[in-house]
C-alpha cells in the first residue's frame, strides 16, 4: 500500500551526528511545523518512526517527506540575517525567527506596558525556564531552580555576589564560595559558582549539563554561541539555601516570592528577550543538525565564530 520512504544520505549524516536528535527535532517539528515525528539514532543510522492511523492518507506521508526534505535543504541565508564572525562573544541574535519573536514581543510590550508587566511576565518567565529545563538540561531537572535575566551573565553573577556579602576582595566570601569560569575545575568544600558562557553552545551539551548539575550555582549567557538576543542569560541555583537567599540587583515587591518572580519583576523594563527563549532553543538545535557538521564554532585569530559564520 505504501511506497518506501528513504532518508537521503546527506539528511542522515547531519541528523545522526547530533546528540539532540530526538528532543531537538521533535520540538522543532511540533512548534514550527505543527507535525509530529519520532527521530532516533541506532547503529550509526538515523531512523524515523512513522505511526499509521486509520484516518491518515498516503498524501500525509508524502507531504511530510517533502517537508523534511525542504527543511534539511534550508540554506544559511534563509536562517540567519548575516554570516559574519564577531569581534566579541556576547552579541545581538542573528537568527531570523528569534529576531521576529523579539520584535513581536517588543510591539506587544510597547502597546500596553502595564498589561504586559502585570499579566504576561510571569507566564513568559515560566515558559522560558521550562524550555531550558526540558529542551536543554533535561533529565527531569526542576524548572523552579532556573531563572532568566535580561542584563547578561555578569549581572546575574554580581547579584549572587551581592546577595551573599561580597564587597571588594571579601575574604569571608572567598572562604565560602568558589567561582570558576570553566567547566572542569574541581569542586571543593566551598559553594561552587560556574560561569559557562564561554562554553555553552561550543562544547558538547552534555559537558554543560554535567556542570549545571554539579554546581551550586550555574550562570550562562545565551547571547554567545547559543545566538540569543543581547543580554539574555540564565541562572540555575541547585542549593536550596542559596536559591532562597539570592536577590537580583533590582529589588521589587516580589522579593519574598520564588526565584522566577524575583527575576521577572524588574519594574517596567522591556523583557521581550525572555519570551524568545523557547524559539531560541528550538532553532539552536535545528542549526546544529543542519549546519553543525560543516561549521566551526569557537574563537580564532581574535574573532568569534558561531553557527551562522561561513
Amino acid at each position: 500500500m505504501f511506497e518506501n520512504f528513504e532518508i537521503v544520505e546527506k539528511f542522515a549524516e547531519r541528523a545522526q551526528n547530533s546528540e539532540d536528535l530526538h528532543t531537538g527535532m521533535r520540538s522543532i517539528l511540533l512548534n514550527e511545523y505543527n507535525s509530529m515525528l519520532v527521530f532516533t539514532s541506532f547503529d550509526n543510522t538515523c531512523w524515523v518512526r512513522i505511526s499509521a492511523n486509520v484516518y491518515n492518507l498516503k498524501s500525509d506521508y508524502t507531504r511530510m517527506a517533502e517537508r523534511l526534505t525542504s527543511l534539511f535543504e534550508t540554506p544559511k541565508s534563509e536562517f540567519f540575517s548575516h554570516n559574519d564572525s564577531y569581534n566579541q562573544l556576547r552579541t545581538e541574535t542573528c537568527v531570523k525567527l528569534v529576531e521576529k519573536a523579539q520584535r513581536e514581543n517588543q510591539d506587544e510590550y510597547h502597546a500596553f506596558p502595564d498589561k504586559y508587566v502585570y499579566f504576561k511576565r510571569r507566564a513568559m518567565m515560566f515558559e522560558a525556564c521550562q524550555a531550558i529545563s526540558e529542551v536543554f538540561v533535561r533529565g527531569d531537572y526542576a524548572s523552579e531552580k532556573i531563572g532568566v535575566g535580561v542584563d547578561g551573565d555578569m549581572e546575574l553573577l554580581e547579584g549572587v555576589e551581592d546577595s551573599f556579602g561580597k564587597i571588594g576582595e571579601n575574604i569571608e566570601f572567598q572562604k565560602n564560595f568558589k567561582i570558576r569560569h570553566d567547566l572542569t575545575s574541581p569542586k571543593d568544600s566551598r559553594f561552587l559558582i560556574t560561569v559557562g558562557t564561554d562554553f555553552i553552545g561550543k562544547v558538547h551539551d552534555d559537558e554543560v549539563r554535567k556542570a549545571i548539575r554539579e554546581s551550586d550555582v550555574f550562570i550562562a549567557g545565551m547571547d554567545g554561541y547559543l545566538m540569543g538576543p543581547k543580554g539574555l542569560a540564565f541562572i540555575c541555583i541547585n542549593n536550596e539555601k542559596l536559591r532562597a537567599g539570592f536577590q537580583p540587583n533590582v529589588v521589587s515587591w516580589d522579593k519574598g516570592k520564588c526565584l522566577q518572580d524575583r527575576l521577572a519583576m524588574i519594574a517596567t523594563r522591556d523583557q521581550s528577550v525572555i519570551a524568545t527563549v523557547p524559539v531560541l532553543l528550538r532553532n539552536y538545535y535545528l542549526c546544529k543538525i543542519l549546519y553543525g557538521n560543516d561549521s566551526f564554532v569557537g574563537e580564532k585569530d581574535g574573532r568569534f565564530y558561531k553557527l551562522n559564520s561561513e
